[in-house]
């Protein structure tokens, strides 16, 4: 049986019936139209000679930055299969054309909603890329979680390499002596020094792996949070800090995450390799600290633009020290001081002033 996949037309809307009971659902069905006719809903339909099999929407403003950030991320709404269709493989045909849609209309991620209790979609979210958690809780309705893909293909392929290595075993945390002080190469003591750390302080690290950092830092602070893009690397992390009362961990994206709350010190090291969009990044870190807060900044010597792990290669977009600076300037940082490691540059500033 060939298939196409069609935009609907408004005129068309009726024929979902064929998909789902528009009268049982009558309220939601004329919110949806009205979406659709504001241009805020793309529907598409999947389609059998004609008849109406399947359906799938965009939704690029649902009021929930969760789900929706205008020109980033865009919201996968309402996929639906008539029920005598179902486990028949459209559903995957649906999605993968909405990911393929969204891509081109230019979006990074996609975001949507699943019950917990719904193993079947849930399954096939995942082996499509929706790998990361960014809420996990409960409505009216029930138990529930809301699922990101990042749509890049760096950003797919860093966050598998990241939980590749939780899969092999490769913790840095646990690393024997002489690993552990190579790693110390690109911030060390000196990097830790940096932050002017004291029991009052809140801390947010960007990039927390399994942490390594992290575990020298949050007994330093009165609060930590961690956030990193890799789900494997967060569960690990919560495994190795376990034995800290004040921490928070979260699987996000660091640009794109709505944080609830203010920082003391902001650092990162090793991970601005990984950002492509580093006056944003800086400028969030700005944003994030309260006035005279402290910023500190490790990044690698290395100029390279893929990092070769073997059976991996892992696209990086590197750091100039020179570049970065101007960027702290033009975000409103202070640069107090700039030094170097055996391997890194590593920047302290501090956001001066009441910034009122």
């Amino acid at each position: 049986m060939t298939y196409k996949i069609v935009p609907l037309n408004p005129k068309d809307y009726a024929k979902c019936n064929n998909i789902w009971d528009m009268q049982k659902n009558a309220e939601q069905a004329k919110k949806w139209l009205d979406e659709i006719r504001l241009g805020n809903r793309i529907v598409f339909i999947y389609t059998e000679n004609g008849k109406f099999i399947g359906e799938g929407a965009l939704v690029f403003d649902n009021g929930d930055r969760d789900y929706t950030i205008p020109g980033r991320r865009v919201y996968l709404s309402r996929m639906i299969v008539k029920q005598e269709r179902r486990n028949q493989g459209i559903g995957s045909i649906i999605l993968d054309f909405l990911i393929e849609k969204a891509r081109l209309l230019g979006f990074a991620e996609m975001a949507l909603g699943v019950d917990k209790a719904n193993t079947t979609a849930r399954h096939l979210y995942k082996k499509k890329g929706f790998n990361t958690v960014i809420f996990d809780g409960a409505d009216e309705y029930g138990e529930y979680v809301k699922l990101l893909k990042h749509l890049d293909d760096t950003t797919e392929t860093v966050i598998h390499h990241y939980n590749a290595l939780i899969d092999e075993n490769n913790d840095p945390v646990h690393d024997p002596e002489p690993l552990q002080k190579h790693m110390n190469k690109w911030d060390g003591n000196v990097f830790i020094e940096a932050m002017q750390l004291t029991a009052n302080k809140s801390v947010l690290e960007v990039g927390v792996g399994t942490g390594r950092l992290a575990l020298r830092v949050c007994g330093k602070c009165e609060s930590f949070t961690g956030i990193d893009i890799s789900q494997k690397t967060i569960e690990r992390a919560n495994q190795n800090l376990k034995g800290f009362q004040n921490i928070r961990l979260i699987c996000a994206d660091y640009i794109t995450y709505t944080f609830d709350g203010f920082f003391d010190v902001i650092y990162s090291t090793l991970t601005f390799m990984h950002i492509k969009d580093k006056q944003a990044a800086i400028q969030k870190a700005w944003d994030l600290l309260i006035p005279s807060g402290r910023f500190v900044l490790s990044i690698s010597k290395d100029r390279q633009t893929e990092i070769d792990y073997g059976i991996r290669k892992i696209p990086v977009f590197p750091d100039n020290p020179e570049e970065i600076g101007t960027l702290l300037t033009n975000a409103g940082f202070t640069k107090e001081k700039q030094f170097e490691t055996e391997f890194a540059v590593i920047f302290a500033a501090v956001k001066e002033g009441d910034c009122l």
